[in-house]
């Protein structure tokens, strides 16, 4: 039995899988602009059961969702305008026939950007509550979600704009992002284990 809490990571895991395949199919095999394309539909559907993930742990940690809420909106705000004044300086009038690929170009850091802030949080947090140092393994997912953010800023623009050819480049940073993330999962997965565990010793 899978804890509602695991099935949306679970979720958000396999539909980045089913986006990557997609993205490979559509770049690698038929040679075309997997950007925008269907992938991408997957790629923020696993960013929503991502933010499920943590709206659930939120039970636990108990951190007011006005102070994520609040510091989102500023972050987002402050990436927002500094969108607005790159595509300003490249002339939007280039990329107003490609409005699929405008909005992933904000929707996109706003997601990770959430994700970096709420892992924070929960880091701080745990560190309060916590006498295991079972809080350790949001730094990965806090990492993850920078990662990802990088590289999809420097994404979203290239494509945009062809400004250079950063595929390879952007792949290392993807890369890391997920082995962050699979880190983080381990390590969350050890101390879960280790709780049932100690919980099983007290009932028997």
């Amino acid at each position: 039995m899978i804890d509602k809490i695991y099935f949306f990571i679970l979720s958000a895991v396999v539909c980045w899988f089913i986006a990557e395949s997609l993205y490979g199919y559509y770049d690698g095999l038929l040679h075309i602009d997997a950007y925008p394309s269907p992938a991408d539909l997957f790629y923020l559907l696993g960013s929503i059961f991502f933010i499920l993930f943590f709206y659930s742990l939120n039970r636990s940690y108990k951190i007011e969702p006005g102070m994520i809420i609040s510091a989102l909106i500023t972050f987002s705000l402050f990436i927002i305008y500094s969108l607005y004044v790159a595509i300003f300086i490249f002339e939007i009038y280039q990329i107003s026939n490609d409005v699929g690929a405008l909005i992933l170009l904000f929707s996109y850091p706003v997601f990770d950007t959430l994700i970096i802030l709420a892992s924070t949080a929960y880091f701080l947090r745990g560190k309060d509550i916590s006498l295991k140092r079972e809080y350790n393994f949001w730094i990965f997912f806090a990492f993850f979600g920078f990662m990802f953010l990088v590289a999809d800023l420097v994404f979203g623009f290239n494509d945009l704009f062809n400004i250079i050819d950063t595929n390879r480049f952007l792949d290392i940073f993807y890369n890391i992002g997920y082995i962050m993330l699979g880190i983080a999962l381990i390590i969350k997965i050890k101390y879960a284990s280790a709780a049932l565990q100690e919980h099983d010793l007290k009932e028997n």
